[in-house]
């Protein structure tokens, strides 16, 4: 955030945009931030109500195309680790969703996609 300009997008499941601010919100107060950095986490961060698990990443034609409009750079390290489930119990989360991204990645115009291993992260 004070890298750059741009407002920031979250993906994130809650229930609907001010839930998952919240939640975006509480876990960035456990990083104890000065009060100059959470007042740009309030002014730059917007949640984004949505499932990894669900086509269009469960977004709403309207809000997918709104972020295929104008997003540039996409980051993705969303996905599911559980050492005890198989590969067919993750692969909605872990390889359809990375299908999903890649399809908002090259909606409209082509964005930046950054893809992060969330395993040995």
């Amino acid at each position: 955030m004070e890298q750059q300009e741009d407002d920031i997008c979250v993906l994130v499941r809650a229930k609907d945009e001010a839930a998952g601010f919240k939640r975006l919100k509480e876990a960035f107060l456990k990083m104890n931030c000065n009060e100059s950095l959470l007042s740009l986490f309030d002014q730059k961060v917007t949640a984004i109500p949505g499932d990894l698990d669900k086509f269009k990443l469960g977004l709403h034609n309207e809000i997918w195309m709104g972020l295929a409009n104008n997003i540039h750079t996409i980051y993705h390290n969303g996905a599911m680790v559980n050492y005890l489930f198989d590969y067919e119990s993750m692969r909605n989360s872990n390889v359809d969703d990375t299908n999903e991204i890649i399809r908002l990645a090259s909606t409209e115009r082509v964005k930046v996609l950054n893809y992060i291993s969330t395993t040995f992260i």
